[in-house]
């Protein structure tokens, strides 16, 4: 983060005052995009978790292309969602033989049985996210363009010496990090797609009456609740922080890790 922007891009920022300024520049369009989901929740409440996945994929595209999402099956989000699902099954540490077996690599390329599905999705991936960083840059020589990641780093791209490819792949990451992680939180405090579970407010209705109860006194009832707030919401901040330590979207070491080299300790 410090070499390649002198430490002003806030997704490679460390949690300090920096990054807490720059993550607040964010909390109008936050703030307007979730008025949109509850009215939208209020409307279609039997589809509620595509609406959530809505509020999820705007935010993201929003900050990162200037794009806004006006409905999930928007091409930008079905596209990055294959992308990411298949990432997420490929994985799945021992699915592949090659894994374990490196020198299938060395076999002539017409016997890399597992390479075809891999190299296809490297092909379509790049081509959404090349078209995606392009289309940013045609909206730049506009006035349609908001300020956002793909104008930050479209202006430095040649200060930091990034190819488009690299610049197109570093942009869409923030699709993977940010859409299910946060759909995921907000489902966790509600409901999840399986009817087999009940999590959160339906767990511990009281938690839920008193966290409600502090909304009511502090924000009323003639306005809906904004950053602002927060300071004045401690019981709702809690309840939220806990729910994220109750059911983490992603489970601490789940990603497959290896050495690269030879390790030794305690003689073994």
């Amino acid at each position: 983060g410090e070499l390649i922007s002198d430490g002003k891009r806030g997704l490679l920022r460390t949690n300090d005052d920096k990054w807490r300024r720059w993550r607040k520049t964010y909390q109008d369009l936050q703030s307007l995009e979730s008025k949109i989901t509850l009215c939208e929740i209020l409307e279609d409440p039997q589809h509620y978790v595509r609406h959530i996945h809505r509020f999820a994929a705007s935010v993201i595209t929003t900050i990162t292309y200037g794009l806004h999402v006006d409905n999930i099956d928007h091409w930008i989000v079905k596209e990055n969602m294959e992308a990411i699902n298949f990432f997420v099954g490929a994985n799945i540490p021992g699915k592949y033989l090659v894994e374990g077996l490196p020198w299938l690599l060395k076999l002539p390329r017409r016997l890399q049985w597992f390479r075809p599905a891999a190299e296809e999705r490297r092909r379509r991936d790049e081509q959404l996210y090349v078209r995606l960083l392009n289309d940013a840059k045609a909206r730049m020589r506009t006035t349609l363009m908001p300020d956002c990641l793909s104008t930050q780093v479209a202006n430095d791209q040649e200060k930091i010496g990034m190819s488009d490819i690299e610049v197109a792949y570093t942009l869409a990451s923030s699709f993977g990090a940010g859409f299910e992680t946060t759909s995921a939180s907000i489902e966790t405090i509600l409901l999840t797609d399986s009817p087999n579970q009940t999590v959160a407010m339906l767990h511990f209705p009281d938690a839920m009456k008193k966290a409600q109860a502090e909304l009511d006194r502090v924000v009323g009832n003639d306005r809906m609740p904004e950053f602002g707030d927060m300071d004045n919401l401690p019981y709702t901040n809690a309840l939220i922080k806990e729910t994220m330590r109750w059911r983490p979207v992603a489970a601490f070491g789940a990603a497959a890790h290896a050495v690269t080299i030879d390790d030794e300790y305690n003689g073994m």
